[in-house]
Formats: C-alpha cells, sequence, structure tokens
C-alpha cells in the first residue's frame, strides 16, 4: 500500500475512532436508525465480508465521494468507507465499536 493510501487509512480510521465517542451502540447514530432509500451498498456485497448488508447506511456525501457506515451483526465492529460518485471501489476501515453505552431514555 502506498504512502497515499496509508495516510487514508488513517484518516478513516481517526474519523471511526472520533465517531466512537458518541453515546449509540456501535458509536455511529446512523446505524441505530431504520435503513432509508440512500442506504444502498454502491459496491460489491463481498467488500463487506462479515459485515451485515442490513446494517449499511449512508452518512454524507462530501466533494465527490459517498461515506457509508456498517457494522457487525453483534456490534462489536464498525467501519467506515469512502467511495468515490460512481465507482464501485472503496476505501475504508474497521475497528472495535466498544460496548453499548446505557440508554438515556
Amino acid at each position: 500500500m502506498g504512502n497515499r493510501g496509508k495516510a487514508l487509512c488513517a484518516l478513516l480510521a481517526a474519523g471511526l475512532l472520533a465517531l466512537a465517542g458518541c453515546s449509540s451502540a456501535t458509536g455511529i447514530p446512523a446505524l441505530d436508525r431504520d435503513p432509508a432509500g440512500t442506504d444502498q451498498w454502491p459496491g460489491d456485497r463481498s467488500q463487506l465480508e462479515n459485515l451485515g448488508m442490513q446494517s449499511v447506511r449512508f452518512l454524507v456525501t462530501h466533494g465527490n465521494a459517498d461515506y457509508f457506515a456498517t457494522a457487525s451483526a453483534d456490534e462489536q465492529t464498525a467501519c467506515l468507507f469512502k467511495f468515490a460518485q460512481g465507482e464501485a471501489s472503496a476505501a475504508g476501515g474497521c475497528g472495535g465499536a466498544g460496548t453499548r453505552m446505557p440508554s438515556s431514555k
């Protein structure tokens, strides 16, 4: 992996860690909502490996890229993926999502 790829992975990992500070089960509130029409995985299913297709959530478009989050069925792993618009290949990273935080409701 080139320096650019390593830098992108480090940036994505830092973003995932920043999101993990939230109070949802995975640290990514979008994963706690019901799926919407925009939550369609733009890549190949094999990219998800052991992650659930049902957990894919579109996060945001920034510049010419779309960002998606997904989680493992046990919510112990969360991932962040970046797709250049119109492309099926992605850059992304996964990390431990921690444990479920008590609800404040």
